[in-house]
């Protein structure tokens, strides 16, 4: 790949960002991890009658030894975006119960424990980590995978699943069941006519449709299908014109990308698609196209330093690199397009990972 000189300046100041974006990540998990300190030091605080907002920083100050976190906006949120949505209360009732190595069980929040709320907040070059915690105790139904929480009714889910829920219309396919959450609220609206929801996992489905399905009011409209929603093929299979994708396969944004761009390969001329988490997802591969370009124009590097696999961020820079091969960079604008929405995902459809 050949970089201009002259963008060395800001391409070291994007790797600089992405860099500092990392370390408030660690920051941030290490808020997250530390869950039951956070309550039990909020908890104490509020007894001494300090606000919300003194409380959560007095825990915040005590696990990381930092006065603030600037890398975070932290809300007190409301209960009520849990407990009054309308897929909570159609399982409210339900109690445990087990098929094969998945679970539905519930779950808690203690009050003041710290966690993801929302997607990663985008300002220019920068991001900031977007968490949230209640000042209360708070439940919420969970589909585990062997023991491993796999979906769950928190806001992390309601939030970024808000706008593929808003997009969707006429007939709907969605890649993964999980609890049956996206299903149920595309379901909910008029303007869906059907959903077909692909599930390559026979006990996932068997515990949906024997424990979940009954609590859904407009179960007419949902069509489950055990299949593998990876196949190029997956859409022609199920028989009908679909009008609008959402894709949800993967854990977090760390583990998405080969899906991905898998995904994105597989689109279909005509249909609307939605990812979930794809703003985090794209930002995880911005941060590894930073790395990529600074090591290029910075370090040079040449083909024998991106022959490792050995981490998986090796096996995104090697890709990367075959990906990029005999791109040229000249300007800023050619830089700025070169991390644009649009050409990210283009180069990520070239992204190779061996998925089997």
């Amino acid at each position: 790949m050949k970089i201009s000189r002259a963008l060395n300046q800001e391409i070291i100041s994007r790797y600089d960002a992405s860099n500092l974006g990392a370390y408030e990540d660690t920051l941030a998990n290490k808020l997250i991890e530390s869950a039951p300190k956070a309550s039990s030091l909020y908890s104490l605080s509020r007894e001494k009658s300090y606000s919300e907002a003194d409380s959560i920083g007095f825990a915040i100050k005590k696990i990381l030894g930092k006065e603030k976190f600037e890398g975070a906006h932290i809300d007190c949120l409301n209960p009520k975006l849990v407990l009054d949505n309308p897929c909570f209360k159609a399982y409210r009732e339900l109690g445990e119960f087990k098929e094969g190595d998945f679970k539905f069980c519930w779950l808690k929040y203690r009050k003041g424990e710290i966690f993801v709320a929302k997607e990663k907040k985008i300002e220019g070059i920068y991001d900031r980590e977007e968490l949230g915690y209640f000042d209360e105790e708070v439940f919420f139904p969970a589909a585990l995978d062997k023991d491993v929480p796999w979906m769950s009714i928190i806001p992390h889910e309601i939030f970024t699943m808000a706008r593929p829920i808003e997009e969707a219309k006429g007939k709907v396919a969605t890649y993964g069941l999980g609890l049956g959450y996206y299903a149920f609220m595309v379901s909910e609206k008029e303007e869906v006519e059907e959903v077909y929801v692909i599930e390559n996992d026979a006990e996932a489905i068997r515990l949906f449709k024997k424990h979940l399905l009954p609590c859904f009011p407009h179960k007419e409209k949902i069509h489950i299908i055990e299949g593998d929603a990876l196949d190029e093929n997956a859409l022609e299979k199920l028989g009908t014109k679909i009008d609008f994708v959402f894709a949800d396969l993967y854990h977090n944004a760390d583990d998405a990308l080969p899906i991905y761009a898998k995904l994105l390969r597989n689109e279909i001329p005509g249909v609307a698609y939605s990812y979930w988490i794809e703003d985090s997802i794209l930002l995880y591969f911005r941060r590894a196209l930073s790395s990529y370009l600074y090591e290029q124009a910075i370090e040079e590097f040449g083909d024998d330093a991106y022959q490792s696999e050995e981490t998986y961020d090796d096996l995104v820079l090697k890709l990367l690199h075959e990906a990029m091969k005999g791109q040229r960079v000249e300007t800023k604008k050619e830089l700025e397009l070169l991390f644009s929405e649009e050409v990210c995902k283009e180069i990520c459809r070239k992204l190779k990972f061996n998925l089997q």
